[in-house]
């Protein structure tokens, strides 16, 4: 099953995939949203679009840490993780190479790789600065095309790409 009250179990790999359909969902349907909150304000609707666009970047770090977490530590030889690891790419990516022979950068392209690290500064920007850039993001990520002090912009092809990503290496 999916889920058991009686013991809490949950099936990591199927809320892996739920997540991933729920931000595709999000995405998909950005503009049936747009045009039915438009009919009473152009502005809720933009507003509420961003927020469907950019909740989705934290959906796909989650996601990848919980899938991450549980299969790892069912794994042999696999060492006590600290909480949140697979919340930082390159840490993360260490245990796998660690423990396999092989991460994240064995399983995607190196351009998917610095997309998805871009992915993961950008849930990190969004959560703790309100999408704010600073000087942080843009050392971490790679992405100089902000300026301190902006605020990130997230594309609906962004989502899409870091989902087929973080679908890969799941």
């Amino acid at each position: 099953a999916f889920y058991c009250p009686c013991c809490g179990y949950n099936s990591a790999k199927q809320t892996f995939i739920n997540t991933i359909e729920k931000v595709k969902s999000k995405i998909n349907n950005l503009e049936t949203v747009r045009a039915a909150i438009s009919e009473y304000s152009k502005d809720e609707a933009a507003r509420t679009c961003s927020s469907l666009i950019e909740t989705s970047i934290p959906d796909l770090v989650v996601a990848l840490q919980r899938l991450c977490e549980c299969i790892y530590t069912q794994m042999p030889g696999a060492k006590a993780i600290k909480k949140n690891v697979f919340q930082r790419l390159n840490d993360g990516n260490k245990l796998w190479v660690e423990l396999v022979g092989e991460g994240y950068e064995d399983w995607i392209s190196s351009n998917d790789y610095s997309k998805l690290k871009k992915c993961f500064q950008q849930r990190h920007c969004l959560q703790h600065k309100e999408g704010i850039v600073d000087q942080e993001y843009i050392d971490k990520s790679g992405d100089t095309s902000y300026a301190v002090g902006q605020h990130l912009i997230i594309k609906e092809k962004d989502i899409l790409d870091y989902s087929n990503i973080v679908t890969t290496i799941g």
